[in-house]
């Protein structure tokens, strides 16, 4: 995938390679913060649903215009690949950053442990989101300047159901590196066809786990049901 196509939306992508069996899909679970897809097989993959009004049924044909439907995909997508095989190296994206020297760290979407811990091991970064207000945060206007000069982009992978993954691979350099992190990434090795993508980090579930179900309905969020999953990790160089 060259430059020229960094527009191809992700979700376009996969479904353009996977399809979408809507047979093979148990149920729905969602709750106030998240959307989760359960699989007849027992495999299990959660999206942030962004305070939207989730799906409540399994649609014939999900509408990749809608933020609805890109949600539920991107909760099935990540049923449907995220066991697959993963890479042997720390599923923390600080040991990622740490073990590379960069000049210019931006984290997209306030994730505030992992910041942190950055900032613990002595790595400057600055953090834009667009739906918090925190002391830690950069004036959203500064965002592209920002962008256009990182060496390292810390992306939350909300950034691609909600439309921003894109405009970010036009927005950075052409030798940036970006790494997608969070519980509604989808750990597939398609999207290192992006050049500028280098490493994923997601979580996998036990399967038909219903604690993370019942979690998920309650309307609580990642800290609450992640302590249940294990986090993974798959590399464009599996050697870091």
């Amino acid at each position: 995938m060259d430059k020229g196509l960094f527009d191809y939306d992700p979700l376009e992508m996969l479904l353009n390679k996977y399809d979408y069996l809507s047979g093979s899909i148990q149920e729905i679970f969602s709750g106030k913060r998240y959307t989760g897809v359960l699989l007849e097989d027992g495999r299990m993959g959660v999206c942030s649903n962004f305070g939207e009004m989730p799906l409540n049924s399994v649609p014939l044909a999900p509408d990749l215009s809608q933020l609805p439907d890109r949600i539920f995909l991107t909760a099935y997508f990540n049923a449907l690949l995220n066991y697959s095989e993963h890479d042997d190296l720390s599923p923390d994206v600080t040991d990622a950053i740490t073990v590379k020297h960069y000049n210019s760290v931006v984290m997209l979407g306030f994730i505030k442990p992992v910041f942190n811990q950055l900032r613990e091991r002595g790595i400057d970064l600055t953090v834009f989101d667009l739906q918090r207000e925190e002391p830690e945060l950069t004036d959203i206007s500064l965002r592209e300047e920002y962008l256009a000069g990182a060496d390292a982009i810390i992306m939350s992978s909300t950034a691609i159901p909600n439309g921003t993954f894109n405009e970010t691979l036009h927005l950075t350099k052409d030798d940036a590196e970006i790494f997608i992190l969070g519980p509604s990434s989808t750990m597939a090795r398609d999207f290192f066809e992006y050049p500028k993508v280098k490493m994923i980090f997601g979580s996998v579930f036990k399967a038909y786990d219903k604690r993370v179900m019942e979690i998920i309905r309650s309307g609580e969020g990642t800290r609450k049901f992640l302590k249940f999953g294990e986090k993974k990790v798959i590399a464009k160089e599996r050697k870091i």
